[in-house]
């Protein structure tokens, strides 16, 4: 087949033949017939696609909003589990308690059940500054998503709603919050500044992590 032949033929490539003649051309170093068969004579087609502009800003703040669930999820997480540790010590250093007072045990294993109590007491303080630590972040994270709710004018329903229902352990954890520890500012301002830049369909925050 001549070239005059075969140009008549360029928009009647199938896609497979396209690209075996393309190949060819690139074969024999023919750069001028991988233009005409690759930009100049390739069937164009007019796409429909949603607005990016929506598109963009629904998958940005979804990401948003999964990293603060995640970062949620986790922290109650650990409130819950050193609420428990905290509780379990208290109620052992009861007995412990019960013990010494009531004179249940000889003098030698006293002075062994007081070295145990101070062990147990050791652990319920540790367990107790974990809670106050872990609440201190949990608040900041409902006052970040409260300010920013606030502000944007939407409900915590609605900002949570791609994600409903939320994982039960952070209503739990509210249940084990230390009611003398005040939200963690920092985190708060990461948690709000996160939701903000999702809202604003920015990407790949430079900020630091926001637990």
């Amino acid at each position: 087949m001549d070239r005059g032949t075969l140009s008549q033929r360029y928009d009647q490539f199938t896609p497979r033949e396209r690209v075996r003649l393309s190949l060819a051309a690139l074969a024999r170093g023919d750069e001028e017939e991988v233009i005409r068969l690759h930009d100049n004579s390739c069937p164009r087609w007019t796409l429909s696609v949603k607005d990016p502009n929506y598109t963009e800003l629904v998958d940005c703040l979804y990401d948003a909003v999964v990293a603060v669930v995640v970062c949620w999820v986790e922290v109650s997480h650990r409130l819950v589990q050193n609420r428990l540790s905290a509780d379990l010590f208290d109620l052992l250093l009861l007995r412990c308690e019960a013990h010494l007072v009531d004179r249940l045990c000889s003098r030698g294993d006293a002075q062994q059940l007081e070295v145990i109590y101070g062990q147990y007491a050791a652990k319920k303080a540790e367990a107790d500054a974990n809670c106050k630590m872990w609440s201190a972040f949990w608040t900041a994270i409902e006052s970040g998503v409260t300010r920013f709710c606030m502000e944007v004018e939407l409900t915590r329903d609605q900002l949570f709603a791609m994600l409903s229902p939320l994982p039960p352990v952070i209503e739990e954890a509210r249940h084990a919050l230390d009611p003398e520890a005040a939200a963690d500012h920092d985190r708060e301002e990461d948690v709000y500044r996160r939701l903000n830049q999702g809202w604003r369909a920015e990407r790949n925050p430079t900020e630091r992590r926001i637990h």
